[in-house]
């Protein structure tokens, strides 16, 4: 397979290259990955000749000779704004925000911009006879359906005298202890996203509560309420059970035991 290079746009690794190691589908989204372990979903890389980054993360470049690069600008606020007054028709200067703030004294106000530059474009043959596209792969062959069904489950339950006696039981809000492991983005990514889009903190926390798998989310429960009822309880099915004390034997004395019970008297 020939190399294929995609390069950082944003974030503290902007203008970083990597090398794509595979593409990956999971739970319906396709993701790049690297050969540093890192991966970017497809969404936010730009193909290679295309030039608008907007909500783009990474870029694919033809070879390390033709990238990006950024060009830092520095710019002010627009200290030439007038307005029109309508009763004496006198136009007159409107203060910035720094003035404002600084009552009307001038301060010189600096901001940063970085303009993205794209690389020369490469030749549409080599683009057809060289690089693929990030496709979706062969989706995995479909799981056999579940023989009972979750509404099914519920029907059983109900003629269950358990089911029964804790469905008509008074209920009592409770706080309940839980561990959840889910698989999660590395934080330099998140940060990534939430310094690069609009609503990136918001939209991510998002995008991982929508990909816990519900069942996963149970089974935590389940743990958390079984420790609540059965404190002692070390693993599921291991009860704790308190120590046998021997009962004692109980008989007719023999003779010798009787008279060595009067010896002991006298």
């Amino acid at each position: 397979m020939e190399n294929r290079w995609f390069q950082w746009l944003v974030g503290e690794r902007r203008g970083e290259v990597l090398l794509m190691d595979t593409i990956v589908e999971e739970d319906g989204e396709i993701y790049v990955t690297f050969k540093d372990n890192s991966r970017v979903n497809q969404n936010f890389i730009l193909n290679i000749n295309e030039t608008d980054a907007t909500n783009k993360m990474m870029a694919e470049v033809e070879n390390m000779s033709k990238l990006w690069t950024f060009k830092e600008e520095i710019i002010g606020e627009d200290t030439n704004r007038t307005e029109l007054d309508w009763e004496s028709q006198i136009r007159y200067d409107v203060p910035t925000v720094t003035e404002i703030m600084s009552d009307g004294q001038k301060v010189p106000v600096k901001k940063k911009k970085i303009n993205f530059i794209p690389p020369a474009r490469t030749r549409q043959q080599i683009v057809e006879s060289k690089f693929g596209t990030i496709i979706n792969p062969p989706p995995p062959p479909p799981l056999p359906p579940s023989v009972i069904t979750e509404v099914d489950l519920k029907t059983i339950n109900s003629n269950d005298p358990v089911w029964i006696t804790m469905n008509k039981a008074k209920k009592i809000d409770t706080e309940v202890n839980m561990t959840l492991t889910i698989s999660l983005p590395s934080k330099s990514l998140f940060d990534v996203v939430k310094e690069s889009f609009d609503d990136g903190n918001k939209k991510g926390l998002e995008y991982i509560i929508e990909n816990i798998d519900l069942s996963d989310i149970k089974e935590a429960l389940k743990k958390g309420i079984n420790a609540m009822y059965n404190p002692n309880q070390e693993e599921a099915g291991n009860y704790w059970e308190p120590e046998c004390i021997e009962e004692p034997e109980v008989r007719e004395a023999t003779p010798e035991e009787i008279a060595e019970l009067g010896e002991n008297k006298i």
